[in-house]
């Protein structure tokens, strides 16, 4: 799953061909698809294969509004289990039920007594997305035989202080951490992650679509400002190609002695980070030259894809050939 490998924003990356997933056929656009891998291979190895939730059982998602919390939730519906997923609000009440809950609860810290109201024997699995904050609480709905699985640490350090095996932990149940980091290793290849079955689902409509936005990558801080803020109840997109199949994510277009050129935005991930400020790609894609101002640009991107940094003295003017025709 590239744990080892950078480049969450990179045009191309190499991946492990083990790791590789054959989705041929699929109706699904690239921005749909770009929303399945993370969060429903990670609950696929939770819930699937760690927790072996099966059809008819019950499951509580604690953290549900999160994207993994949500995707746990469609996925164990698919499955056919009843599931029972916690927020902090109950203005998510009907965004958890869209994904398939078939009960809600508001989470204020603790919610055994509000599980056990709608199921009095409690529940066969957990998912525990928030964490070691709220896991003490998570295991008391338990059944005998029962199992949690920790997948989220939003509630802060994976570490409880004095737990009581005794005490604390019902009678026959079970307690693990699922790191992601376990996809795609020997102990668990995706060659039987259920991913084709999960996209036929959402293309069919049996499982519902976590993508809420899809942002251009000129908009990158918009997105990451929207998901830190707990608002988004969904997965965020960022794309970075258009189906023009020009090299950038959004163009202001201009018209310059009958030519039609394309200047792409400043793609600011941070303050000191900044694209160039006049750059310029020709509706043939024959060449692009950049031009600076008075203050030079420390950091370019180039062509290539590969993130250079540049000493050019102000106002240089360089140009760099790309392809004949742009890039599909």
């Amino acid at each position: 799953m590239q744990f080892s490998r950078p480049g969450s924003y990179a045009e191309e990356v190499a991946v492990l061909r083990s790791n590789v997933i054959d989705l041929h056929g699929t109706t699904l656009s690239w921005e749909e698809l770009a929303a399945l891998p993370e969060s429903y291979l990670t609950v696929w190895g939770a819930v699937g294969r760690s927790l072996g939730l099966a059809k008819g059982q019950t499951l509580l998602v604690r953290g549900a509004t999160a994207a993994l919390g949500l995707a746990a939730t469609a996925y164990a519906k698919s499955l056919g289990a009843k599931v029972v997923a916690t927020t902090r609000s109950e203005r998510n009440f009907q965004r958890l039920r869209e994904v398939g809950a078939d009960v809600a609860i508001v989470d204020r810290g603790r919610v055994e007594e509000d599980v056990r109201r709608a199921l009095p024997e409690g529940v066969d699995a957990a998912l525990e997305v928030v964490g070691a904050a709220t896991l003490r609480d998570t295991i008391k709905v338990l059944k005998p035989f029962g199992a949690v699985a920790v997948v989220g640490l939003l509630g802060g350090p994976p570490v409880l202080e004095s737990l009581n095996l005794m005490q604390d932990l019902p009678s026959a149940t079970r307690l693990n951490f699922f790191p992601s980091g376990m996809l795609g290793t020997a102990a668990l290849p995706l060659t039987d992650a259920p991913l084709r079955a999960i996209a036929e689902g959402i293309s069919a409509g049996r499982i519902p679509s976590l993508r809420v936005r899809t942002f251009d990558f000129g908009d990158v801080r918009q997105a990451h400002a929207l998901m830190e803020s707990d608002r988004a109840l969904g997965k965020l997109v960022v794309q970075l190609w258009r189906q023009n199949g020009l090299r950038t994510a959004r163009f202001d277009k201009w018209r310059v002695r009958g030519a039609t050129l394309f200047r792409p935005p400043c793609a600011r991930l941070s303050r000191r980070v900044k694209c160039a400020p006049q750059e310029w790609i020709s509706a043939e894609g024959s060449r692009r030259t950049t031009r600076r101002r008075e203050n030079p640009v420390r950091r370019r991107f180039e062509p290539s894809g590969r993130d250079e940094w540049d000493d050019a003295r102000p106002g240089a003017a360089r140009e760099y050939p790309i392809d004949d025709q742009p890039s599909p």
